[in-house]
C-alpha cells in the first residue's frame, strides 16, 4: 500500500499575512515528530515556495470503511492536541484550530480537504457524517472508527496528508477470530501459525475456488486446511521446509511483519532499521515498513523485540486497525476471561463476533 502525495492548491502569502495579523493563525516553537499514525504519509520536499515558512499543506481524506470510495459532505474539525510541544507553544489545548483552507471552492465538508496549518504542530482530527459513526481521535483507543488514525496529526515542515475512513453505522460485521470450546478466548496466548492462516483467510481473504496445499502435518478435511492452502496459494504465507508448515508453531513479532508485509504488498526496499534491536535482522525492511503503516511499533524503550511471539489479544488490534474495523467496547461480553475491564475487550469482541457497530443500536 503506498498511498500517493497529491499537491495541494495554495493560499498566497496575502491572505495568510492577514490572518496572521488577526491573530488567527498561532505562532509556533519546534518540535520533534512523533510516530505517526498509520497511513498518515509525509512528503519528500513538496512545499511551495509560494506558502510561508511557518505553514505547510494538509490534505484530510475520508473514505467509507466498507467500500474505500470517497465520501462528501464530511464535517471535519481539527483541535489543538495535548501534548509537551503545544503546551510549550501555548496553544489552547482541546480548542478548534483555525486554518486556512487552500481549495475554498471545495466547501469545508468536501471529502479532500486541504489546508494551511502551523508547522510543528500537533493536531485531533473529528469527522461527522449522517449515517456513519462518527470519528474522533481524542476518544480513539486501539483501533477506532476510522482506518489508521490512532493518533494525533503532526505537521512538520513539509506537506502531509491524513486518510481516515468513516463507517457505516448499519454495517455488519463477520467475525474472524473465535474463541475456545471452554468459553475462554485466552487473550494472552500467543498466536500459532495455523491460526494466522485462518485469521487472515476470514479477514482480507477471497476464496474464489478450491485450492490444495501439500504439507505433510496439515491433514486435508480438517478445519484449518482450507485457510492454509489458501495463503500458501497467495504467497503469504509459506511452509517451514521438509514440506512442513508447523501448524502450531508460535508467530514472532518479525514473522507477522513479513507476512503483513506479503498481504499488504508494501514496500520493502528501505532497510534502514527503524528499531535499534533490528538492525542486520532478516526481516528488517519487512519491519520497517509494518511500522511505517502504523501495523506494529516499538515498546516504550524503543525497541522492537522481533523474535518475541505475538498474542491473540495483540493480533486482534492489530487486524482490525489494518482492515479498518472499529474497536467496539459496546459489545456484550462474550468470553469469561475478556471482561469489559480488559486492555483489549472492545478490539477483541469485534474481532470474534458477529455484530452492527453498538453505537448504532
Amino acid at each position: 500500500m503506498k498511498p500517493g502525495i497529491p499537491v495541494p492548491r495554495r493560499v498566497g502569502p496575502s491572505l495568510v499575512a492577514l490572518l496572521l495579523s488577526a491573530g488567527v493563525l498561532l505562532p509556533v516553537l519546534p518540535y520533534a515528530s512523533p510516530l505517526y499514525a498509520a497511513e498518515n504519509t509525509q512528503s519528500q520536499n513538496t512545499q511551495s515556495p509560494s506558502v510561508p515558512m511557518n505553514l505547510a499543506a494538509v490534505r484530510i481524506t475520508v473514505t467509507d470503511a466498507v467500500n474505500k470510495k470517497a465520501l462528501d459532505d464530511v464535517k471535519i474539525t481539527l483541535y489543538w492536541a495535548d501534548t509537551a510541544a503545544n503546551r510549550a507553544a501555548g496553544r489552547p489545548i482541546g480548542k478548534p484550530v483555525s486554518a486556512v483552507m487552500s481549495n475554498p471552492q471545495n466547501g469545508e465538508n468536501s471529502s479532500s480537504l486541504d489546508r494551511l496549518l502551523p508547522i510543528e504542530g500537533d493536531y485531533e482530527v473529528a469527522a461527522e457524517k449522517s449515517g456513519y459513526l462518527p470519528f474522533d481521535s481524542r476518544r480513539a483507543s486501539g483501533s477506532s472508527a476510522s482506518t489508521g488514525a490512532v493518533s494525533a496529526l503532526h505537521v512538520g515542515t513539509s506537506g502531509t496528508t491524513y486518510t481516515l475512513a468513516l463507517t457505516p453505522a448499519a454495517h455488519t460485521y463477520p467475525a474472524y477470530m473465535s474463541g475456545y470450546t471452554d468459553g475462554m478466548f485466552r487473550p494472552e496466548q500467543n498466536v500459532k501459525r495455523v491460526e494466522l492462516a485462518a485469521i487472515l483467510q476470514r479477514s482480507v481473504g477471497k476464496m474464489d475456488s478450491a485450492v490444495s496445499a501439500q504439507f505433510r502435518d496439515i491433514e486435508p478435511g480438517k478445519w484449518s486446511a482450507a485457510s492454509v492452502a489458501f495463503v500458501a496459494s497467495k504467497g503469504w504465507m509459506q511452509g517451514t521446509g521438509g514440506e512442513k508448515f508447523e501448524p502450531n508453531r508460535e508467530v514472532t513479532r518479525a514473522e507477522l511483519a513479513q507476512i503483513l508485509t506479503n498481504v499488504f504488498d508494501w514496500d520493502t526496499s528501505s532497510r534502514s532499521s527503524t528499531f535499534p534491536d533490528t538492525a542486520g535482522h532478516w526481516a528488517a525492511g519487512a519491519i520497517s515498513a509494518a511500522a511505517a503503516h502504523g501495523a506494529l511499533s516499538g515498546d516504550p524503550s524503543g525497541k522492537f523485540r522481533p523474535d518475541e511471539a505475538v498474542t491473540r489479544a495483540e493480533a486482534a488490534i492489530i487486524m482490525n486497525r489494518l482492515i479498518g474495523r472499529p474497536a467496539d467496547p459496546g459489545l456484550p461480553m462474550t468470553w469469561s476471561d475478556v471482561p469489559p475491564s480488559h486492555w483489549a475487550f472492545g478490539d477483541i469482541m469485534a474481532a470474534s463476533l458477529d455484530h452492527t457497530p453498538s453505537a448504532a443500536r
